[in-house]
């Protein structure tokens, strides 16, 4: 790392802490009802906005207490860009773990940008949150096994 370039260690506790400590957090869902392995995709309403995702439920997996992970996408992408790209779902349906692919609405992804905005960063945090309890409640993922990946923007 060049020392005059900032850690992106407090970056990453922030979303490490993610994991570890799920706050409730109120939010309403349009995610369906999982019916075995596949491809879902779902909202969730959170902060006064409406947020999509795209999962990944590998056979038999439903109340097993899986893994979940989540991948963040890049600057300028889609949660589909990601899927596609990441590799994640074969991996999950080898390894036994939910995947997860959130999407930005603020143009980018805010969690742990700094003082500049908080506000949106909130916002994205709160939607992780939400999300991780959406796919506990639904799925029985558990929550001391929460992962977080991204990549570029998704990454930070």
């Amino acid at each position: 790392m060049r020392a005059d370039r900032p850690s992106h260690r407090g970056r990453l506790s922030v979303l490490a802490s993610l994991a570890s400590v799920v706050a409730a957090c109120a939010a309403s869902s349009t995610f369906g009802p999982v019916e075995g392995e596949g491809n879902y995709q779902g909202t969730l309403e959170v902060d006064g906005r409406e947020r999509f995702f795209l999962s990944h439920v590998p056979a038999g997996i439903e109340g097993t207490g899986a893994p979940l992970v989540l991948a963040l996408h890049g600057l300028p992408s889609t949660p589909q860009a990601m899927q596609a790209i990441s590799g994640l779902d074969a991996l999950a349906d080898a390894r036994g773990f939910v995947v997860a692919y959130p999407r930005y609405v603020f143009g980018q992804w805010t969690v742990g940008c700094g003082q500049d905005c908080d506000i949106e960063g909130d916002r994205d945090q709160n939607f992780i949150r939400a999300l991780i309890d959406a796919l506990r409640d639904r799925l029985g993922t558990d929550r001391g096994r929460v992962y977080l990946t991204g990549f570029s923007n998704g990454g930070l």
